[in-house]
């Protein structure tokens, strides 16, 4: 299962919480939806999966800064002179991604 699916377990608590179940003889819960209950099931199951989404892209982002940060870093550490200053630029261009620099992250 994708990072950003639902789980079946998921859907079945979803279920429980807006709509009537039942079991029968052998233990099967079945639910029953008015208009209501299924409007606020289809809204939980949406907000559950956009968060999920959401959160899977956040993350992609957050990877993506971070390796373009270290190949910017990267390249002043290469090109080092004295005129250059390359080793300080690629240090603060390290420290943007610590919790305490300057900037915000």
């Amino acid at each position: 299962m994708q990072q950003d699916e639902i789980s079946q377990d998921g859907v079945i608590e979803m279920a429980r919480q807006t709509g009537d179940a039942t079991k029968d003889a052998r233990g099967r819960e079945s639910f029953d939806f008015d208009s209501y209950g299924l409007e606020a099931f289809a809204k939980l199951v949406r907000n559950d999966y956009s968060n999920k989404h959401a959160q899977l892209w956040l993350k992609r982002i957050d990877k993506a800064v971070k390796e373009e940060r270290e190949a910017c870093a990267k390249f002043f550490d290469d090109n080092d002179t004295l005129m250059f200053w390359g080793s300080q630029a690629a240090r603060e261009i390290r420290a943007r991604g610590e919790p305490t620099s300057r900037g915000k992250e």
